[in-house]
């Protein structure tokens, strides 16, 4: 599974948590019509797919939103990265969400977001209409919706550590995933910072064996044993990570350094066979070159056989 895949796995889980929810779309998204958004106003109605017909039309994550007296519908779509079709995709999900969930012949409406994080910069389209050839001219009849595109990277450092949740804790550390010594180096930046209830510490226990460790080799056992030994102390637990990843970017540098050992001995060997035969190859010419001048051949034809200069061959006399 690739660093990217468990990220996203990672954030399917932490989204799974009504509280992580409303902190996002409070705080970071900070859009007014969520402000009064409670624990309880939250139903999850998929995780997975939307219904059995349509198994291949996924979205990621979908929620049923209290709202006046009903409900409207929101849908977070993962990215690691950039893709060409993901407002069409968004179309299809929607539109399935809606038929879904249509109550007396009205459908909701569907608030899609997509959270993106990965490596290069990526800004789609966020209105529908956008990607509609002639929508100007058509605005009654062309389809139009908007998207909430965040970038990750885009959060500033100071809300992610002050907000002490597991989800702004994964933002923070994914904001660097590509590169595991700033991994390591924001690890140990949290420690003394984060202020976690019990039920948050078992859930970044479980975020940092899931996303990290395992892809640092660490097994589940040896994990459980790590957690009991720091007793969920956040700042334990960010210490005994922040040691394993350290051992695993030694074990790297120590793989990456013996393969390319072996590289440069394989590649010197190649080149010292090919050296080794280009000097015996000109050593007969120059053989040959003296037995024709004993002979006495004219130097232009000893230089046409043999590919030898006459300058070469003058000096063979």
């Amino acid at each position: 599974m690739s660093t990217y895949r468990k990220y996203d796995e990672g954030y399917k889980k932490l989204f799974s948590n009504k509280e992580n929810l409303i902190w996002f779309l409070q705080d970071v998204l900070n859009e007014e019509r969520f402000r009064r958004i409670e624990k309880n106003d939250i139903e999850i109605i998929a995780t997975e797919s939307i219904n059995k017909k349509w198994q291949k039309k996924s979205s990621d994550i979908v929620y049923k939103i209290k709202y006046k007296d009903s409900f409207f519908c929101l849908t977070i779509e993962f990215q690691s990265r950039e893709d060409k079709r993901i407002l069409h995709r968004l179309y299809e999900y929607m539109h399935l969400i809606q038929i879904k969930n249509k109550v007396n012949g009205e459908i909701p409406v569907v608030v899609p977001i997509v959270l993106y994080n990965g490596i290069s910069h990526w800004k789609p389209n966020e209105q529908y209409s956008e990607i509609i050839l002639f929508a100007e001219d058509f605005s009654e009849y062309a389809q139009n919706f908007k998207v909430i595109f965040l970038d990750i990277k885009s959060i500033p450092e100071e809300k992610l550590i002050s907000a002490s949740n597991v989800l702004a804790i994964a933002m923070y550390i994914d904001q660097v995933s590509n590169n595991p010594e700033r991994v390591l180096n924001r690890i140990l930046n949290l420690r003394g910072k984060i202020h976690l209830n019990w039920e948050q510490r078992e859930e970044l226990a479980d975020w940092l064996y899931e996303v990290i460790l395992r892809s640092y080799g660490v097994s589940e056992e040896e994990a459980e044993e790590m957690f009991k030994k720091s007793g969920l102390e956040v700042d334990e637990m960010f210490s005994s990570t922040a040691e394993k990843i350290k051992q695993g970017i030694e074990r790297e540098k120590k793989k990456i350094a013996k393969e390319a050992m072996k590289q440069g001995m394989k590649q010197g060997m190649k080149q010292g066979m090919k050296q080794g035969m280009k000097q015996g190859m000109k050593r007969a010419m120059k053989l040959i070159a003296k037995q024709m001048l004993k002979d006495n051949q004219p130097i232009e034809l000893i230089s046409k056989y043999t590919g030898l200069t006459p300058e070469e061959i003058k000096k063979l006399k």
